[in-house]
């Protein structure tokens, strides 16, 4: 009969190296669920900059369509701080605008106030500027149309190009979308 006292512990050392890689497994899962909860997070501030951006957009062109659908055919007046929310080609504001990687409050705010939702918020309201294309620097853009068929001018072709920033609620996703309008004028 072997006696208790002489057993070397061989099953302590075997159960403390298998705790042991599962301590690490466990760590090594948390960390790829932290990483993975990061890369979500991102893509929903990602997402949210890109739907704010394009509601941006929408109100713009929303703005153009119902003030040509209400103004006879009678054209925007560009300049170049946008008195009437347009401004000429190569503004100045257009310009830094477009160009800037940062956050500027230029344009016009889009009336929405985004900042409140609950669960989608954006950090700031989204911005939007109208730049007319057509009719500046040596009439770029704009073609006259003769006759439209029923004894009338069909008037002159203008065209907007439409910029739209949003930032993420975060604040370190600024997304930028554009577009252009295009309509008939007398």
């Amino acid at each position: 009969m072997k006696s208790k006292n002489k057993q070397k512990g061989a099953t302590l050392i075997v159960g403390l190296v298998l705790m042991l890689i599962m301590t690490l497994i466990g760590l090594t899962s948390m960390k790829n669920t932290a990483l993975e909860e990061k890369m979500a997070a991102s893509l929903r501030n990602k997402s949210l900059s890109e739907g704010g951006a394009e509601s941006a957009l929408r109100a713009a062109e929303d703005f153009l369509w119902n003030y040509y659908a209400t103004s006879n055919g009678v054209a925007l007046i560009a300049d170049e701080t946008a008195t009437f929310g347009v401004y000429t080609l190569g503004a100045p504001d257009v310009i830094a605008f477009r160009a800037d990687r940062e956050w500027r409050n230029l344009g016009t705010e889009h009336h929405h106030d985004f900042t409140s939702e609950e669960d989608a918020s954006l950090k700031l309201n989204p911005r939007y500027i109208i730049e007319e294309i057509s009719g500046g620097a040596g009439n770029v853009g704009l073609a006259e149309f003769g006759d439209d068929g029923y004894g009338g001018s069909a008037g002159l072709l203008r065209n907007y190009r439409i910029t739209a920033k949003s930032v993420s609620g975060d604040g370190k996703i600024i997304n930028m979308v554009e577009s252009v309008f295009s309509t008939r004028t007398n």
